[in-house]
Parts: C-alpha cells; sequence; structure tokens
C-alpha cells in the first residue's frame, strides 16, 4: 500500500464493516496528528514568527 504522504489532500474511505463512530474517531485523531506536525514543523522552520492568525 502506498501512502499519499502529509501534505497530499487524500478522500478518506469508511471500510466496510467500520462503525461510523469509529471512522469518525479515527478521521479526527488523524487531523489532529496532521495539524500537529505542520505546526511542528512551521515552528521548526521559523515560518509562523510573529504571525498572527
Amino acid at each position: 500500500m502506498r501512502h499519499a504522504g502529509l501534505m497530499i489532500s487524500v478522500k478518506l474511505w469508511k471500510l466496510k464493516g467500520m462503525r461510523w463512530r469509529t471512522f469518525e474517531r479515527l478521521s479526527a485523531e488523524h487531523d489532529a496528528f496532521v495539524a500537529q506536525a505542520l505546526a511542528a514543523m512551521a515552528q521548526r522552520l521559523g515560518i509562523l514568527d510573529g504571525w498572527r492568525g
């Protein structure tokens, strides 16, 4: 299985037999991990220093 990578938007598909509650939880966890990784990369690169969003 090939992974698309962190920066490429991928439509997540619910596997047959997976409960919607589990799918939503895993999707939310994935999104949180991506946001955390991007924030850490931005901090490390110093690209958001002084930025107010």
